[in-house]
C-alpha cells in the first residue's frame, strides 16, 4: 500500500477561514490533504510566557522547600552537618530535573509547558502535527546567537520578529527549533480542565512560598521580638573591653581604646542614662529594660561613648528612633570631661537602640569615630 504525501501544514490566523479544502477530506489525485492549524495569538503567547517566568522558578525552588521544612522541624529530627551536606547536594540536584522537565520534558512528552497549557496553545513542528523532540525542545531553551536576537535587545527583537512573519508567527527561538505555536485541539471542552489546572498550580506555588514567607518571619521575630533573643546583653559580649581595637569602614579607620564600661542590666540602669527627668521619664513610658555603656579613647584624642537600650520589641525600638537624641544620653565619666558632644548617632536592631556619641577639638576625627563605633555596634548585634 502506498501512503498518500501529505502536503505541507496550513497555518491560520485565529478566525479566518482556509481558502482551499483540508484535512480529513483527501484525494490521492489532488497529490494528498493539508493540515490546518489555528496560530496561537500574541496574548495567549505572553501570558503563556509569563506563567512560566512564575511556575518553573518556584517549581525548581520545591527541593529547598523541603530543606527549609525539616530546619524549621523539631531538633530531634534535624539532621547532623553531613547529611545536611548531602540533602544539599541531592537538593541541588533534584531542582536540576525539576526545571529540565519543567522546561523541556513536557514540551517533549505533551508539546507544552505548564503555562502552554494553561493558556490553550501547544507546540508542533513544521509538519503542523508533531510535538518537538528533545534536541527541538534543547535548541528552543538555549539562546539564539549570531542574530539580532541579544540579551540587551530581549523582549522586543522577539516580538519584531514574530510581527514580521505573518505565516506562522515564529519567534527567534521557534525559528531555531523549527516549531510553530498553536492553539490546543478542543479548546472549547478543555476550557475546565485548563481552569483546574490554573488553581491546582496557585495552590502548589503558595506550597512553595509560604514555607519560604513563614521561615523569614518565623527567624525575624525569634531573632528580633522574643524576649529570649540570643544576644547576650552584656559589655564584654557588645564591645571590645580589654584590649585596644583598629576599626575600618567605607574609608574611615581609628583606633579605639577601652576606658570604661559597663552593663546595668535593669529598668532603673536604663533611665539612669538620661540627661534629666523629662528623658528619664521618656525611656521608663516605653519600657526600656536595661542598657550597656562604653567608653573609649581613640589615638586621635577622641572620647567616644556608646550606649545600647533594650525594648521589648522591635516595634518600640523603632518608635524610640524619633524621641531620642544622642546627646539625651549622659557620657560615661570620663567622656564628660571633655565637654558637650560634638557629634553623634542613633539608630536600631531589633529590640536594640544604639546610641554613640564623641567629643574632640577635631570635627573629622570625632565624626569618624563615632560613625565607626556606631557602626561596629549595630553589626554586632546583627551578627550575634
Amino acid at each position: 500500500m502506498i501512503e498518500t504525501p501529505r502536503k505541507l501544514p496550513v497555518f491560520l490566523h485565529p478566525g479566518a477561514e482556509p481558502t482551499e479544502p483540508t484535512d480529513p477530506p483527501a484525494d490521492p489525485s489532488e497529490g494528498g490533504t493539508r493540515t490546518v492549524r489555528v496560530l496561537a495569538t500574541g496574548r495567549q503567547r505572553l501570558v503563556a510566557r509569563l506563567l512560566d517566568l512564575v511556575t518553573i522558578p518556584l517549581a525548581t525552588l520545591g527541593p529547598y522547600v523541603l530543606l527549609i521544612l525539616v530546619a524549621m522541624g523539631p531538633e530531634s529530627v534535624q539532621p547532623d552537618d553531613a547529611v545536611l551536606v548531602v540533602m544539599i547536594v541531592v537538593a541541588a540536584i533534584a531542582s536540576l530535573a525539576v526545571y529540565v522537565f519543567m522546561r523541556m520534558g513536557r514540551l517533549v512528552l505533551w508539546g507544552c509547558t505548564v503555562g502552554h497549557r494553561i493558556a490553550g496553545i501547544r507546540l508542533v513542528g513544521l509538519d503542523g502535527v508533531s510535538k518537538p523532540g528533545w534536541k527541538q525542545a534543547f535548541g528552543r531553551w538555549m539562546p539564539v546567537w549570531g542574530s539580532s536576537s541579544t540579551p540587551g535587545l530581549w523582549p522586543w527583537d522577539d516580538y519584531l520578529v514574530y510581527r514580521q512573519d505573518t505565516h506562522s508567527r515564529q519567534c527567534h527561538h521557534d525559528r531555531k527549533a523549527l516549531t510553530v505555536v498553536v492553539l490546543a485541539e478542543n479548546l472549547p471542552q478543555d476550557r475546565k480542565r485548563r481552569i483546574v489546572l490554573a488553581v491546582v498550580t496557585a495552590i502548589a506555588m503558595l506550597a512553595v512560598v509560604a514555607p519560604v514567607v513563614r521561615a523569614t518571619v518565623q527567624s525575624r521575630n525569634n531573632a528580633w521580638d522574643s524576649p529570649t533573643r540570643t544576644v547576650s546583653f552584656d559589655v564584654d559580649d557588645l564591645y571590645t573591653t580589654d584590649e585596644r581595637q583598629d576599626i575600618r569602614n567605607n574609608g574611615r579607620a581609628a583606633t579605639f581604646d577601652p576606658v570604661r564600661g559597663r552593663t546595668l542590666d535593669s529598668r532603673e540602669g536604663c533611665v539612669a542614662g538620661a540627661v534629666d527627668q523629662r528623658r528619664r521619664d521618656l525611656l521608663s513610658g516605653l519600657g526600656c529594660e536595661g542598657r550597656v555603656e562604653m567608653t573609649y579613647r581613640t589615638t586621635g584624642n577622641v572620647l567616644v561613648t556608646g550606649h545600647v537600650l533594650r525594648f521589648p520589641d522591635t516595634s518600640t525600638a523603632l518608635g524610640v528612633l524619633d524621641k531620642l537624641a544622642y546627646d539625651d544620653l549622659k557620657f560615661a565619666t570620663d567622656v564628660s570631661k571633655a565637654g558637650a558632644p560634638k557629634d553623634g548617632r542613633v539608630g536600631s536592631e531589633g529590640r536594640y537602640v544604639v546610641v554613640t556619641a564623641g567629643a574632640s577639638p577635631d570635627a573629622k576625627l570625632t565624626e569618624d569615630a563615632v560613625a565607626l563605633l556606631h557602626v561596629s555596634t549595630l553589626g554586632v548585634i546583627i551578627w550575634s
